[in-house]
């Protein structure tokens, strides 16, 4: 009675199993308290906040003044197209996530299984474009890869987040299946923003030299390994997508043992490609070797140590390599301002 004398519908009152809230103009509160009986106590509700940590590159970038003049990314959609959504419930109820977003498993493996990456990067889409739609789309291999594009074409996708790279699918210059993958995205409407990558300082690049005719390249490429861990290597040359130069890859121990080799057959049909998937049995500095014959330009990677020496220039991953892609860097939040890059 007390509510409807002071023209407050039922609507604006929510009740639960202890507490009652009341909608009510700032000016009229005096006269409602007035007007209730067996109440002790008004208050304003209490407010939770989300407990989380803001990502630094909201600020960083100056995100913060779009955020304030309305623009948080409303109206667009966004797909996260990655290997894996560990974690994502717990992202979501702690705030670091919307509560509504879109999951599309293309693996058959289930989306929340395997890796956290996926959900990390969605996290900082969310900070920066809090507004947008979000898409998490999960995927294993290039086909997958593919059928994710179909999907974005034909759901309205506005950008597509691909935080991933591929090794030994083009020369890293923009060509092969991923990029064309790319390619199908972009000149459908979408803009592909990928990660660079992080390889600066575990990419070789060098034509193939062999001063004195043995068949080995002049120089290996050397990197330390500790007992225990993964060794991942990947050799392609500038012969794409066919190749008839046949070079072959070998892994040496520190004390000069051969711990794996790739010698795979290029005779002109077969990609030219090497790789090496092991683990270091003993700690030290581990050799690399290259044999073959001719000149070709070769690029080597290790995907989990640095190589001496390394060469940063050409070490962008596919399909951060294509033109037509925005291929994103990463900076430490302290030094963004002041670098290095």
């Amino acid at each position: 009675a007390a509510l409807s004398a002071l023209g407050i519908s039922g609507s604006s009152v929510e009740a639960s199993s202890t507490l009652l809230k009341v909608t009510v103009p700032v000016g009229q509160l005096a006269a409602l308290v007035s007007q209730l009986s067996g109440v002790a106590f008004v208050r304003a509700p209490y407010e939770p906040y989300a407990l989380a940590t803001a990502g630094q590159g909201v600020a960083a970038i100056g995100a913060g003044a779009f955020h304030s003049a309305g623009l948080t990314g409303a109206g667009a959609r966004v797909a996260v197209i990655d290997l894996g959504f560990y974690g994502l419930a717990q992202a979501q109820s702690r705030g670091d996530l919307p509560a509504t977003l879109t999951q599309v498993d293309l693996t058959g493996t289930g989306l929340t299984s395997g890796i956290s990456h996926g959900t990390a990067v969605a996290e900082i889409i969310y900070d920066v474009a809090p507004s947008a739609e979000l898409y998490l789309i999960k995927i294993g291999d290039d086909v997958d890869l593919d059928q994710a594009v179909t999907y974005c074409l034909a759901n309205g996708i506005d950008i597509i987040n691909h935080s991933l790279g591929w090794y030994n699918t083009n020369n890293y210059d923009g060509m092969g299946t991923i990029g064309d993958i790319a390619r199908r995205a972009i000149s459908g409407g979408i803009l592909w923003v990928n990660a660079a990558g992080n390889e600066a300082q575990s990419h070789w690049q060098s034509g193939f030299a062999d001063a004195n005719l043995d068949g080995w390249h002049d120089t290996p490429v050397t990197f330390y390994a500790t007992s225990g861990s993964s060794i991942m290597i990947y050799l392609t040359w500038n012969e794409w997508p066919q190749s008839s130069s046949d070079y072959d890859l070998y892994l040496y121990d520190p004390l000069g043992g051969l711990v794996a080799s790739s010698t795979k057959y290029q005779t002109g049909t077969e990609e030219p490609t090497e790789s090496i998937q092991t683990t270091a049995l003993q700690s030290g500095t581990y050799s690399i070797r290259v044999h073959g014959t001719g000149s070709r330009a070769l690029n080597l990677y290790n995907l989990y140590q640095g190589v001496s020496p390394a060469v940063a220039s050409s070490s962008i991953l596919a399909p951060a390599d294509v033109a037509e892609v925005v291929a994103v860097g990463a900076v430490n939040y302290a030094n963004y301002a002041s670098g290095p890059q």
